[in-house]
């Protein structure tokens, strides 16, 4: 949370969020999505403590990004309809 905070993301107040997560690993060893997903648990569950909704509000998209060093994780938010 305190990455989520020091990179500035605040409060939001909408109904329904739709994360867009793009996963930049440290190598070119092959990877599931799944296992990307799962492996980022605690950041979703970081965003959303940070923007106060319950992550069951999420929807969610995931990619493959090119390697870089040390791995990273892009994430865009925004709003979407709730369901």
């Amino acid at each position: 949370m305190l990455l989520c905070r020091t990179g500035g993301l605040r409060a939001i107040t909408v109904d329904a969020a739709h994360l867009t997560l793009r996963f930049c690993p440290p190598d070119r060893r092959r990877r599931d999505l799944d296992n990307m997903l799962a492996s980022f648990k605690q950041g979703i569950d970081a965003i959303s403590e940070t923007i106060g909704l319950d992550d069951y509000h999420f929807g969610l998209t995931l990619s493959r990004g090119e390697p870089v060093k040390g791995g990273s994780v892009e994430v865009t938010i925004t709003e979407m309809e709730p369901f």
